[in-house]
């Protein structure tokens, strides 16, 4: 993955599409059995480690916004703004996409726990 330098000096729409490139994951519609769970297990560490680097990117994206307004043209400026949004933006929609998964993930326990206790009071 590139340096948060390298990532900020992109031009804002270089910036949307890298991180787009590089987050967008395909989460599962349901999750049925043990390969689904082990795939929304590999997905919700993937998540966790795309919101943390974004989350440095975007603490680095507002010094180098509030470095710009001080020093910068207008042009600069509003790239600058624009850039924190996309990041903002994409850490929003990867907190989505963990949430969404990690009910997914609860709702299937919760149904294998149900599963095995009412097994467990038919065999009694």
């Amino acid at each position: 993955m590139s340096s948060y330098k390298e990532m900020f000096e992109l031009k804002p729409e270089e910036l949307f599409e890298r991180l787009t490139d590089t987050f967008c994951f395909q989460i599962p519609d349901k999750i049925e059995s043990k390969s689904d769970m082990d795939e929304a297990q590999r997905l919700m560490l993937q998540l966790s480690s795309g919101i943390s680097f974004l989350l440095s990117l975007q603490s680095y994206a507002k010094i180098k916004k509030t470095e710009i307004k001080r020093y910068g043209d207008k042009v600069a400026v509003q790239d600058a703004v624009d850039k924190n949004e996309i990041i903002e933006n994409a850490v929003t929609a990867l907190k989505q996409q963990y949430s969404g998964l990690s009910r997914a993930v609860t709702i299937r326990q919760a149904n294998l726990e149900e599963i095995r206790l009412g097994g467990r009071s038919q065999t009694a």
